[in-house]
């Protein structure tokens, strides 16, 4: 009986992500799976989860592209405001048929970034990162609804 490994690379290719995976009995022989992920400008991959429970994987980071994938009824379907500066970016990928389940950006006018990403047993994502914008979505419970005004302030994400 073959034992079966998951393998995930996360690799940047200027502009796009290739994300590959290999479940092989032997990893890192030949790619099951791969693809790009990305649009047409800059996309940075910083963290990814893998949901052993719900059998999807989570990546997120930041991207400067107008045309990152996104799916509908997300927190933001578009770039806020269309500036040359990075959103943050979440997508989600069912670990089965590989296919783009979620993906939203997650930003304001001006930079944004994720640092961590968790996943907790319910399947809840968990994100912390920097933002420089005023206007970055927040909740209408927030523990702080304001930023410090255009500097760095931290944010905590719970989709």
């Amino acid at each position: 009986m073959k034992t079966r490994h998951l393998v995930t690379l996360l690799v940047l290719a200027v502009p796009v992500v290739l994300l590959c995976s290999n479940v092989q009995a032997d990893p890192g022989t030949s790619l099951t799976y791969c693809t790009y992920l990305g649009g047409v400008s800059g996309d940075h991959p910083d963290d990814i989860a893998i949901d052993r429970v719900h059998h999807r994987y989570v990546i997120t980071g930041s991207t400067v592209s107008s045309d990152y994938p996104t799916t509908h009824g997300v927190i933001q379907e578009s770039r806020p405001h269309g500036t040359p500066y990075a959103d943050a970016f979440v997508s989600v990928f069912d670990a089965i048929s590989h296919e783009l389940v979620c993906s939203t950006f997650l930003g304001g006018w001006y930079t944004e970034g994720v640092q961590e990403l968790a996943l907790d047993e319910a399947g809840n994502i968990y994100l912390v990162g920097m933002t420089n914008s005023t206007d970055f979505p927040v909740t209408p419970d927030a523990y702080d609804p304001y930023n410090g005004g255009w500097m760095q302030d931290g944010f905590i994400i719970s989709l």
